[in-house]
């Protein structure tokens, strides 16, 4: 026995050949039957698209239209918001007496409240399309807090890119062009917040000055919310590959079966809702009213 230890002893315990005896090919002996010379497949992230635009745009509306308008081609989509917290800051504000989010934080402070809210928000979006393998529609994205950063005249433009520079680049943002004017009265038709007109136009400067900007489908939306949505889904089968209907049934806008992501909180642009749409009527009859007819959630 010592004697056949020692002979064995510092050899590769590798197989023989011989009458009877296939040579075992090298990248299925590594892995143990398994092939080793292919390398492993990357997982792809679901699509993600991105709707970007002023106040009074009409993000939040055509956002849950668009996902639903997805999944009833087989694409899962999810409508994912991502608020800044702006409107429940302010609410939180006034019942404690202060006048709005900026009073009750400070400028900083409430850039900073800002900033992360909104990354939280889209961090969470993310995770959820990555672990669902849903579309993400996003309804406001990073770009939206750099053209209100710009807007405002805040502080910390680079720190705020860098905090959001781990984000993906979307697969399509769609920037929803209206003119202000149509924004601002739309915004005081809905009766949910305020906006200064003069804060539209430079809001709407800001967005077009924006690096990334170059890259951004315009999307006219001026028009009726269907002419609006068609324009959008025509830039999304432009870029995207998205099949046909599975069958003939009611207009996208009417139909669910996408999920809505959110902050539990407030639905116009607190901290978002974690719920489905609160009112499948008032959804279908903003796919065939008037263009200023009030839309809930679009504040940036």
């Amino acid at each position: 026995m010592a004697r056949i230890g020692r002979r064995t002893r510092g050899t590769s315990a590798r197989p023989r050949t011989g009458p009877g005896r296939a040579e075992v090919p090298p990248v299925v002996r590594a892995g143990y039957g398994r092939r080793m010379d292919r390398p492993p497949v990357a997982r792809r992230r679901p699509p993600v698209i991105a709707l970007v635009g002023i106040d009074g745009a009409g993000k939040t509306s055509h956002a849950a239209a668009l996902s639903r308008w997805l999944s009833d081609r087989g694409v899962p989509a999810a409508h994912c918001r991502n608020p800044g917290g702006r409107v429940a800051l302010g609410r939180l504000g006034r019942r404690l007496g202060r006048r709005d989010a900026v009073h009750l934080l400070g400028r900083r402070g409430f850039v900073a409240a800002e900033v992360t809210l909104r990354g939280l928000a889209i961090a969470r979006s993310l995770l959820h399309a990555r672990l669902t393998g849903r579309t993400a529609v996003m309804d406001r994205y990073t770009y939206c807090q750099y053209a209100a950063m710009r807007a405002r005249g805040d502080r910390g433009h680079r720190l705020a890119r860098v905090a959001y520079a781990l984000f993906p680049q979307p697969d399509l943002v769609c920037f929803l062009h209206v003119s202000p004017p149509a924004a601002h009265a739309r915004i005081v038709a809905r009766g949910t917040d305020s906006e200064e007109l003069a804060y539209l136009h430079a809001l709407d400067a800001a967005y077009r000055a924006l690096p990334e900007a170059a890259g951004f489908r315009v999307v006219p939306a001026d028009g009726t919310p269907t002419e609006v949505l068609g324009a959008i889904q025509a830039a999304i089968t432009e870029a995207l590959p998205v099949p046909r209907p599975r069958d003939a049934g009611p207009p996208p806008a009417t139909r669910g079966g996408a999920d809505t992501l959110g902050w539990a909180g407030d639905g116009v642009d607190g901290v978002g809702t974690g719920e489905a749409p609160r009112d499948r009527q008032e959804q279908a009859g903003a796919a065939a009213g008037p263009a200023g007819r009030p839309r809930r959630g679009d504040a940036a």
